[in-house]
């Protein structure tokens, strides 16, 4: 049986992803967010987000699998060995491609004025022009996160005009706009599809969602019960550990993480919100 995930829920996760998103985050803020009352700023911005929207979530999970689906079905045009995995269609570069944008990297975007002071521009999208633009000053998992954001608004938000300028979020993570925060579930979509997560969290821990009893702490190669609850004392802890899996009882594998190419955290935040942990 899955765990339903309620809205709460679904907002209070996205809203550290935002957190997550931010280069300049302490990881020890995301963990503290993660068990912890929020921040006022932080706990507020989901609903102020959801005002206006002009997407539902089950929109943007259909605009995502109409992207995916062309990426597989057109594979041959764009790559040179057509992947037999459809994982290995998820790539932002090749969707701006597919739409009809060009992808061009810099060494810099120049700064924005926030609350906080001047933060680094990670990324834009200029729709007159069809260019997406993208700064190599940030981790790579959270430039490609940037990345599908840009492609989110591309898809979602085609009739925005000029150019539109996109920061890393914030240690509050307050984004109050409706278009940045469909743009983030888009990016969240696009990299890491339900149905995929899903089917390989369970090819490599046979069952979700997964629960830490005597048996399946011998697959995670502890020793017993006591010692799993000892290292992984919140959900958080233990989410991040199957996210980063590569062994569980005799068989060997790549990580969800690297196969999805995200961060450790990014994916564990993806298996709480599937209710899959």
């Amino acid at each position: 049986m899955v765990i339903p995930v309620t809205d709460t829920r679904l907002r209070k996760i996205s809203a550290l992803r935002h957190n997550l998103q931010d280069p300049y985050a302490f990881i020890e803020d995301i963990e503290e967010a993660a068990g912890q009352p929020q921040h006022a700023a932080l706990a507020k911005q989901p609903q102020q987000a959801r005002q206006g929207r002009r997407h539902t979530e089950e929109a943007i999970k259909a605009a995502v699998r109409k992207l995916h689906i062309d990426l597989w079905t057109r594979r041959a045009e764009f790559w040179r060995t057509p992947p037999t995995d459809p994982i290995e269609v998820i790539d932002a570069e090749k969707a701006v491609e597919l739409i009809g944008y060009s992808l061009e990297m810099s060494d810099g975007l120049g700064f924005r004025q926030a609350q906080k002071g001047q933060q680094e521009v990670a990324g834009l999208i200029d729709r007159g022009e069809r260019v997406i633009r993208l700064s190599r000053q940030f981790p790579g998992p959270s430039m490609a996160f940037t990345l599908a954001h840009e492609l989110g608004h591309a898809v979602l938000h085609p009739e925005g005009g000029g150019i539109h300028r996109d920061r890393s979020r914030d240690r509050s993570g307050a984004s109050t706009s409706p278009t940045e925060f469909e743009a983030d579930r888009f990016a969240v979509h696009f990299l890491m599809p339900e149905r995929l997560v899903r089917e390989r969290f369970e090819d490599r821990v046979g069952t979700a969602p997964f629960v830490l009893n005597d048996e399946t702490a011998f697959a995670l190669r502890q020793k017993n019960l006591d010692i799993a609850d000892e290292r992984f004392p919140t959900d958080r802890s233990l989410s991040r550990h199957l996210a980063g899996l590569e062994q569980y009882d005799t068989r060997h594998f790549p990580s969800l993480a690297a196969i999805f190419r995200v961060s450790l955290t990014t994916m564990a935040i993806r298996l709480e919100e599937l209710g899959l942990v």
